[in-house]
């Protein structure tokens, strides 16, 4: 898609092969020698055209030249175009690995990058307002005051995230997952009739919450389950994504 840069490339068991930043155009690749040269497995070496699918993309000069003018110019996707490149001395290809960063801006907060990271806010605005991919209401639908505002603050406290969608989601399991790593609440509120978000923080003074007793004049007790002990939970397994060791 537009903006959409490529920041590495790996192949095979994720040999790093490219690393640098490409918004499009030539990528130089030089690793004759990546598996033990051509005596043994050879290695990489080439050209590579980055093409990352932008509304305005042509078609690849390249592929014009060799296959005729009727190719595509593969909007809307992200494609790399190796122009004879080298790939050792295998008759098996090895498995190449893209990173690429796209940084969500449309909220206009200032504050799309986070470290390297997209600001949660910015993708949960393009999740709300895009056409083609999100649930596409209008930006007067959305609180955006409110959700600039918590950009501001995420962006302070370092709070950016990178995920990829590529799999059956829908946008509420999407938003879910942003709510749960930034520890918020999206819903559209029927008050202002606009959606908007609202980060849970320890921001507020207990003494003004309104009080609300609960007691038999209000409620009813319809159930009651205590768990045994032996269905408590004494252990915690946490499994997380890291950028810096690619891996879980």
């Amino acid at each position: 898609g537009d903006n959409v840069k490529l920041l590495q490339l790996n192949v095979g068991n994720k040999e790093v092969i490219w690393t640098g930043s490409s918004s499009g155009g030539a990528v130089v690749i030089n690793k004759p020698g990546l598996w033990g040269g051509d005596k043994e497995g050879g290695g990489i070496q080439g050209t590579c055209e980055w093409l990352p699918g932008g509304p305005q993309q042509g078609p690849s000069l390249y592929l014009k030249k060799k296959l005729g003018e009727q190719v595509p110019a593969w909007r809307g996707v992200c494609s790399l175009v190796g122009q004879q490149v080298y790939l050792g001395t295998s008759t098996m290809i090895r498995q190449w690995q893209a990173c690429c960063q796209y940084l969500p801006s449309g909220l206009d907060s200032g504050y799309s990058d986070i470290k390297g990271d997209a600001n949660p806010m910015e993708i949960l605005y393009e999740l709300l307002v895009d056409k083609q991919w999100g649930i596409g209401v209008l930006p007067s639908q959305v609180d955006l005051a409110t959700l600039r505002s918590n950009a501001a603050r995420l962006h302070e406290e370092g709070m950016g995230i990178s995920l990829s969608w590529d799999g059956p989601k829908t946008f509420e399991d999407i938003m879910k997952e942003i709510d749960r790593h930034i520890d918020a609440i999206t819903y559209f509120d029927p008050v202002s009739r606009m959606w908007t978000c609202k980060l849970i923080r320890n921001d507020y003074s207990v003494a003004s919450l309104e009080a609300y007793a609960v007691d038999p004049s209000n409620a009813e007790l319809t159930s009651f389950a205590r768990p045994t002990s032996d269905e408590l939970v004494n252990e915690v397994k946490v499994v997380y994504s890291s950028s810096e060791y690619e891996g879980d």
